[in-house]
């Protein structure tokens, strides 16, 4: 497996600020299933980007000769009773099947740093609930996504022609070795819209649709 460091060496002068360097971390976690991080000491930030990657591990800056250690665990708050109602109206407004847009109305209004965005889709993905919208077919129809999907990547795919299997298990092999691919799986190709995101970039890769349902994406290509 490939190991990757990411250093973050930046010292936010407002909560603006604090906010938009949670959504870049937030955006680029979806890519990596082990990230290190060089972190100037920041705990409330580093505490809830800890949330989003699967073992990460922190450089201290501050101490002489930069010791590696883990972050600690911590517990989640209890979900608020606003996230538990606005769950409920999604449940009896949209059943299983939640439009994109109306996702990132419910995203938006709940803080970056609340941990009512993590119970969120935790509580989504119970409810075996997904999005429309956000991934489209070669022809223009939409193709439901796996809520995990939405909330790490944000930006709305395309998908086209469809992709040779050795090719996507030997990037799989690479970036997930654990995760399997099933017979009935379509291995299709997809790119992102950057070009109608103003600040992201164009991402390109493979995606695993299971069910009519894209179960996950495989980033190959960022430019």
């Amino acid at each position: 497996m490939k190991t990757y460091t990411l250093e973050v060496r930046v010292d936010p002068r407002s909560p603006e600020q604090e906010l938009a360097l949670i959504e870049a971390m937030r955006h680029m976690a979806k890519q990596f299933e082990t990230v290190s991080l060089a972190f100037d000491p920041q705990p409330r930030i580093a505490l809830y980007i800890s949330d989003m990657f699967a073992g990460v591990e922190e450089v201290d800056l501050t101490d002489e000769g930069s010791s590696t250690k883990s972050w600690p665990d911590r517990k989640l708050a209890p979900p608020t009773d606003d996230l538990t109602r606005r769950l409920e109206e999604i449940r009896s407004r949209y059943g299983n099947m939640m439009p994109y847009e109306a996702y990132l109305r419910d995203m938006e209004s709940i803080p970056f740093t609340s941990d009512d965005r993590i119970h969120f889709n935790r509580e989504l993905e119970e409810l075996c609930c997904t999005i429309s919208g956000f991934a489209t077919r070669a022809d223009g129809s939409d193709i439901s996504v796996a809520v995990a999907l939405a909330s790490g990547s944000e930006q709305p795919i395309a998908l086209g022609n469809l992709a040779a299997k050795s090719d996507v298990e030997m990037v799989l092999s690479e970036i997930s070795p654990g995760y399997s691919i099933e017979p009935n799986d379509q291995l299709l190709r997809y790119s992102t819209k950057g070009a109608d995101w103003p600040g992201f970039g164009m991402e390109s890769g493979y995606a695993v649709v299971r069910g009519d349902v894209v179960v996950k994406l495989i980033p190959r290509w960022i430019t």
